[in-house]
C-alpha cells in the first residue's frame, strides 16, 4: 500500500516540433516511462501520478494503434527526487530524440 506521499503528480508537458505539430496530433501519440512503467500521454500538458523516488524517466511516441513502439525515446536518469514538472521537445528531423529538460 502506497501513500500519497510516495507519489508526485506531475505535470508532463510534451511537445513535437512546430513544423511537424500537425502530423503528430494526427498520426502518434506521446507517452512517458517512469522506472519501466509506461504511461500514455496526449501531445500538450498532462496530469501523471509517478513515484516520488523516480530513477529513470523517459519520453517517447508511437504511432496510433501501435503501443509498443518506442520512437525518438530518450531518457534521463535522475539523481535527485522528481519535480512536479517535466518537460520534453521532440526534434524537427525524423531522427530526432526528445529532449528532456531537467525536472
Amino acid at each position: 500500500m502506497t501513500s500519497s506521499t510516495d507519489t508526485v503528480t506531475a505535470t508532463v508537458t510534451v511537445k513535437p516540433a512546430r513544423v511537424n505539430t500537425w502530423f503528430h496530433a494526427l498520426f502518434t501519440r506521446p507517452g512517458l516511462d517512469v522506472d519501466g512503467r509506461g504511461h500514455p500521454l496526449r501531445w500538450g500538458t498532462n496530469t501523471v501520478d509517478i513515484p516520488a523516488a523516480a530513477d529513470r524517466v523517459g519520453v517517447y511516441f508511437h504511432y496510433r494503434g501501435r503501443p509498443a513502439q518506442r520512437l525518438a525515446w530518450s531518457e534521463k536518469l535522475l539523481d535527485h527526487h522528481i519535480g512536479d514538472r517535466v518537460t520534453a521537445r521532440l526534434g524537427v528531423r525524423n531522427s530526432a530524440r526528445f529532449t528532456i529538460i531537467e525536472p
